[in-house]
């Protein structure tokens, strides 16, 4: 499924050597101010504590320090009456957001060494707290952000999770698609330097492999940037649609696979 390209859209990507240099450089800080709570230390949670659904996001390199994910927690709460958790896996650590910088040193080392530092596919960090906020709800659909991706799709293979959805993966292989158990939302644009044109091939021939047993949605956005759904550029027009766009799928997801009709 591929989103309408409006007229006039930008059509290809600046040149860059390193897909990852320019997918780290893009984005922007929302303005919009989060409405959530911090419960405890590491996890903002946000929407009705008695719901019998959740939704359990699994943040980018970014982190829970800047505003972005927590917005995005806050509109997915209000959208399908779900408790939102957004765990801080980083426990206050994240890459520095320089949203307007050109310093490729910068980016070609600290964010190699990050994910180092975390590694994204340390799974027991991801199960232990899926099943803290499964204890506290009925049902649970865990969405991932780039380097949230690994873990959400892990959960998506086991038991923890009704669904799972993940945004412009990165650090995957097919093979994580093709162990999947659980309905899957995966939400791809076109200029991607880390889920490359190839990765999305073999992960889509991935769950078609796989189509009898379990749903496998994909959504791809023309003219859209890696991390666009959680910094994408809200004064572009045709970032602002897709983002809404993309969250609306997101909510839609949710609400089919718990059963919820908000």
């Amino acid at each position: 499924m591929a989103f309408q390209l409006p007229h006039n859209a930008q059509t290809q990507p600046p040149r860059d050597d390193e897909g990852l240099l320019d997918c780290c450089r893009k984005g922007h800080i929302h303005r919009g101010v989060p409405t959530g709570v911090v419960a405890g230390r590491k996890t903002y949670i946000t929407g009705p504590q008695g719901a019998d659904v959740s939704v359990f996001i699994i943040h980018d390199v970014f982190g829970i320090v800047i505003n972005n994910v927590k917005v995005l927690a806050d509109k997915l709460s209000e959208m399908t009456g779900a408790t939102v958790y957004v765990p801080d896996f980083f426990d206050g650590d994240h890459v520095d957001f320089k949203y307007q910088t050109n310093d490729d040193e910068y980016l070609v080392k600290v964010v190699p060494e990050f994910m180092a530092k975390h590694p994204p596919r340390d799974m027991d960090q991801f199960v232990e707290a899926g099943r803290d906020i499964r204890s506290r709800h009925a049902k649970m659909v865990v969405f991932g952000i780039c380097w949230g991706a690994p873990g959400t799709l892990y959960l998506g293979s086991g038991e923890l999770a009704d669904a799972v959805a993940v945004a412009h993966p990165s650090k995957t292989e097919a093979t994580d698609w093709l162990s999947l158990t659980r309905p899957s939302l995966n939400i791809t644009c076109q200029f991607d330097g880390i889920f490359t044109p190839e990765k999305r091939a073999a992960a889509v021939e991935a769950t078609e492999t796989t189509a009898n047993e379990r749903v496998s949605k994909w959504v791809y956005y023309p003219g859209c940037y890696h991390g666009f759904t959680l910094r994408g550029d809200e004064t572009n027009p045709l970032t602002a649609q897709c983002m809404a766009d993309a969250l609306q799928e997101l909510a839609s997801f949710v609400r089919l696979h718990t059963n919820r009709k908000k």
